[in-house]
Formats: C-alpha cells, sequence, structure tokens
C-alpha cells in the first residue's frame, strides 16, 4: 500500500518519517533501489521536510520511499566547494528564522547570505537578534540591522522576556512552517523550547573567548507544535557557502542604484557614470555594504561556473 509521509530527520540513508494523516505514526525508512539509481545528486534526494510516497504494510515499523513530492520551496547550501554540488539542509519552509546573537556572533554579512539562500529558495526571510539582555548596544544594533535590510522584518529577542516569542506563535498558528538557522551557540535551541513551551532541545553556554558555542543541536528535526504549523531546528552552521543566491534581492537599495548606471552591466568598481559608487562617495551608501555585495557576486558567478563545468 502507498502512502504519503513527512520526513522527519535523516541520519545517512535513513529517514524518521511521519505519516501525513497521522503525525504520531513514525516509521524508519530507506529509499528505494529505483530512486537511488536515477538520482543525480544530494539533492534528489528526501531531506527534512520533504513530503514522500511512502511504501508500507500499514503494519510494520519500516517503509520504503519511493518518490519525492514536488517542493514548494527549498534552503540549501554548497555542500562541496570543488563542485559546487548543493546540499539541501530543509524543504517547503514558510519562513527561515536567521538567528544571530548581539555578542561576537553579530555580522550582517552572514545575515545577507542567508536571507539571499532564503529569497532563491521561495522561503521569507526573517531576521531574530537573541541575548539582547546581555548586548549594552542591543537597540543601536536593531537600528542598524533595520537600516541595512529595510524590507526584512527583524525581531530582538532576550531572556527571560522572549519577545520574540509570540510573533514566532503567531506565524505557527497560521499553518506556517519555520526554520531556525543560525551559529551554534545563538540561542536557536532555547528560542525553540520557548516557543514549544517545554524543553526539547539541549541547550548549551556559549564560550567567554570567542563566543561560539557548542552543536547542542546535531541534526535537523521538524517538530510539530501545539498552536500549529511546524518547526525545523538545525545544527548550527559556521560556514554557509551559497548556493542558488537571489543577491539582488537581498541588496534591494543596491539594485535601485545599479539601475541608474550608465551600463547595464556595470560592475560597480571602475566604469564612468556609476551610481551605485557615486552613492558611496555621497555618504549614501555604505562602503563596507557594497563590498559585501561585491563579494557575494563574485561568490555567485564562481559556483555557476563550477556548476556548468561539472554538469
Amino acid at each position: 500500500m502507498t502512502y504519503i509521509g513527512i520526513v522527519l530527520t535523516q541520519s545517512h540513508n535513513l529517514y524518521t518519517v511521519c505519516l501525513a494523516e497521522d503525525h504520531t505514526r513514525l516509521l524508519t525508512a530507506r529509499v528505494s533501489g529505483r530512486m537511488m539509481h536515477t538520482a543525480s545528486s544530494p539533492a534528489d534526494y528526501p531531506t527534512v521536510g520533504d513530503q514522500v510516497l511512502l511504501a508500507w504494510d500499514g503494519q510494520a515499523d519500516a517503509a520504503v520511499i519511493q518518490e519525492v513530492a514536488e517542493r514548494r520551496s527549498a534552503l540549501g547550501r554548497v555542500g562541496d566547494l570543488s563542485t559546487g554540488q548543493r546540499q539541501l539542509i530543509a524543504a517547503n519552509l514558510d519562513v527561515l528564522l536567521m538567528c544571530m546573537s548581539l555578542n561576537q556572533n553579530f555580522s550582517l554579512g552572514r545575515a545577507e547570505r542567508y536571507i539571499a539562500a532564503a529569497l532563491a529558495g521561495g522561503v521569507t526571510p526573517v531576521i531574530v537578534l537573541t541575548k539582547a539582555d546581555l548586548a549594552p548596544a542591543a537597540e543601536a544594533r536593531l537600528r542598524e540591522t533595520e537600516q541595512a535590510f529595510p524590507n526584512i522584518r527583524v525581531l530582538l529577542n532576550s531572556c527571560p522576556d522572549m519577545p520574540a516569542v509570540q510573533a514566532i506563535r503567531n506565524l505557527l498558528a497560521q499553518g506556517k512552517t519555520i526554520a531556525f538557522a543560525g551559529s551554534s551557540g545563538v540561542g536557536k535551541s532555547t528560542l525553540v523550547n520557548a516557543v514549544l513551551g517545554r524543553d526539547v532541545m539541549d541547550t548549551s553556554a556559549i564560550r567567554t573567548t570567542d563566543g561560539r558555542g557548542r552543536h547542542t543541536t546535531t541534526h535537523r528535526e521538524l517538530l510539530f507544535p501545539d498552536c500549529g504549523g511546524a518547526i525545523i531546528d538545525t545544527p548550527g552552521m559556521r560556514a554557509f557557502a551559497l548556493d542558488d543566491a537571489a543577491v539582488e534581492e537581498t541588496f534591494t537599495g543596491i539594485a535601485d542604484l545599479a539601475s541608474q548606471c550608465r551600463f547595464s552591466d556595470c560592475t560597480h568598481t571602475h566604469e564612468p557614470d556609476c551610481a551605485v559608487r557615486q552613492a558611496v562617495e555621497e555618504g549614501q551608501l555604505d562602503l563596507k555594504q557594497l563590498n559585501r555585495y561585491l563579494r557575494l557576486k563574485k561568490e555567485e558567478q564562481r559556483l555557476n561556473r563550477q556548476k556548468r563545468r561539472h554538469r
């Protein structure tokens, strides 16, 4: 018999799935031989959040994944830098909560990477600035982030008040599937526990020397909270090499300025009548932001060349 399932966890070639019609019925599943034969890349295999077609006898605790349903969205990164091969992090997301703590972890450049990947995958990015109670300049960081990303929602969160928790619960109540992502030690697991109202994820303190934390979340996992929707928690990722990236959509201010450049293919580095460089000279655009944009564009172009070579 065939059933529709949802992938909850993945460990090498084993998957934990639940039935779409009964989230409490859990099965251990493997992919079929046919899928293994036809898959051309890791992205063709199931990932957390995928809906899959299961072959199951209705009795045993094991099933076979025969097919992955078409994904409505996906978040990925480059898993192999030498080939540019894509590694999926999660599928069928509505919202990506990019968590960033207000200590040494704070980095607009890191946020830009996650936002670019989310937008390219059809996912709405939201920035969550965590540990605001430990940062004396929290409000200034908030304004800096909002100014850098005027079209992205930014939430400020702190313990024990957790002001972002209700905003996240409101999204879940609308039936949204939300993924938590960011570096280790930024408080993702603490935030997930607060949203769920119970301790499900392990938590640990960060190192005071460099502000980094241990990997308390070691695998990706999909959970169904009582308030509705679904949550996907992901391990901390210190490196996030872009795969598909909506760089222009991430840097909307630069994209608007670029439309005023003399040349449509302006690189904003040396061409005459460059509206982007003029904005930097006039103090309307931050030079650091332009440099981050140019770095991401170069990375995007390099990865596209790698993909073409390995097709």
